[in-house]
């Protein structure tokens, strides 16, 4: 099929990191179909189109930064006119729905099926434009609706009655879910199976994601005290930045302990990767439901064992014999779950860790298009004797994609 992808990031030359997610779905979705990103890019050169090829991804990039009326309507005509020369048009940012919601073009039919897919809460966010429906009403409209987690689908499923809505995981950036990527830079993206520091009397923690009071960055900084009073060298690396940061940082002077707890950037710390590499176990003392925790996702699929709180106890992918779930908040417990998660997981290889976690999430790979009719083996990649692959990976999730295309168009009444 003809896929059009419309986002209005992208990762560019100017600014790299943008648009990873819907970057890595556009090659995971071109894992089975022919895919052209629209991408409505404020930088666009010259203000006009320009063309180019990401890997098997054809990309049009179109001046509009999607900021006043006029951007509105001038998305709304080029994805107009766009539309019947596709099968499916796929939204993937929440910006571009815009175009969908003003007041004057709300509801009318496109010509092609509608897809839209969100990485994150789907409610009306406070600087939503004047005239535009807001998120709420407009998620009523699209023949298919995706997320990552169900807990996201569970208000939409009550006011939409048509159309086809599903789950659909992110594709994770870590060694074990590389299947199907082939595409410039992947393996920079994907990285290496890096074996974990295990230095007998150290301990070394790491954590990714914003730094808010959800997160209870306190547990860890008391985690990483508890520790040393134990006499394990425990230090902690926390990449992220958020409202709690400098609270956190203060704590970790009032404990003591502030040259064994770093709070930084992913960019300071070479990327998320980098950070998890360098560790020996991924602590995420979450105390609120994560709804799909990409940062664990990561590290877990990076062979790095994980100790967690009550926020993350829900997870399909957790893998009771390298992950330990604590639910009080006394720092006692966490230390001992840190110390006895690393000795029953000292003999295991990262590629043995990830690959007990693979198996939680395998589906079945015999319709994909993976080379060599591969399945995820313990070396992560493709073997010829399974038919499993990683849902996580590109070929699984192009896989989920494909399933959620034909499910809309049977839904809608669209025919491919």
């Amino acid at each position: 099929m003809k896929i059009a992808l419309i986002t209005n990031e992208y990762p560019t030359p100017e600014a790299p990191h943008v648009g990873t997610f819907a970057r890595l779905n556009a090659q995971a979705i071109a894992t089975r179909h022919e895919v052209t990103v629209i991408h409505l890019r404020p930088e666009a050169v010259a203000g006009e189109e320009t063309r180019y090829l990401d890997g098997a991804v054809t990309v049009r990039a179109y001046p509009n930064a999607l900021r006043d009326a006029e951007d509105f309507e001038k998305a709304a005509v080029v994805i107009g006119l766009l539309a019947p020369g596709f099968d499916i048009i796929h939204t993937m940012t929440q910006r571009v729905l815009i175009p969908f919601g003003l007041n004057d073009r709300a509801g009318q039919k496109l010509g092609a099926a509608w897809v839209h897919s969100t990485a994150g809460k789907l409610e009306t966010p406070g600087d939503w434009p004047e005239g535009v429906w807001p998120i709420e009403e407009l998620l009523e409209l699209p023949d298919g609706l995706t997320a990552p987690a169900e807990v996201l689908l569970k208000a939409p499923r009550k006011v939409r009655f048509l159309g086809f809505t599903g789950v659909v995981p992110f594709v994770v950036p870590a060694p074990a879910c590389a299947q199907g990527a082939d595409f410039p830079g992947f393996a920079d993206v994907f990285g290496a199976f890096t074996p974990r520091p295990c230095v007998e009397g150290e301990l070394r923690l790491v954590s990714v994601g914003s730094v808010t009071s959800k997160r209870q960055p306190e547990v860890a900084i008391r985690t990483v005290k508890t520790l040393r009073a134990m006499g394990v060298a425990a230090s902690l690396t926390w990449v992220g930045e958020g409202a709690a940061k400098i609270r956190s940082q203060e704590k970790a002077r009032e404990l003591g302990v502030l040259d064994h707890i770093h709070f930084v950037s992913s960019e300071s710390a070479g990327g998320a990767q980098a950070a998890i590499d360098a560790a020996d176990i991924f602590i995420g003392p979450s105390k609120e439901a994560e709804v799909f925790y990409l940062p664990l996702a990561q590290a877990l699929f990076s062979g790095r064992p994980a100790v967690l709180g009550p926020g993350a106890a829900h997870l399909e992918y957790l893998e009771p014999s390298v992950t330990r779930v604590v639910c009080e908040t006394n720092s006692k417990f966490w230390a001992q779950a840190c110390v006895d998660l690393q000795a029953a997981t000292l003999e295991m290889s990262p590629v043995e860790v990830a690959a007990r976690v693979a198996k939680k999430v395998a589906v079945s790979g015999s319709d994909a298009r993976v080379e060599d009719g591969g399945g995820l083996d313990a070396s992560g990649v493709g073997s010829g004797e399974s038919e499993e692959i990683c849902a996580f990976s590109p070929a699984g999730v192009g896989r989920a994609f494909d399933a959620v295309y034909r499910e809309t168009l049977s839904a809608s009444g669209w025919e491919e």
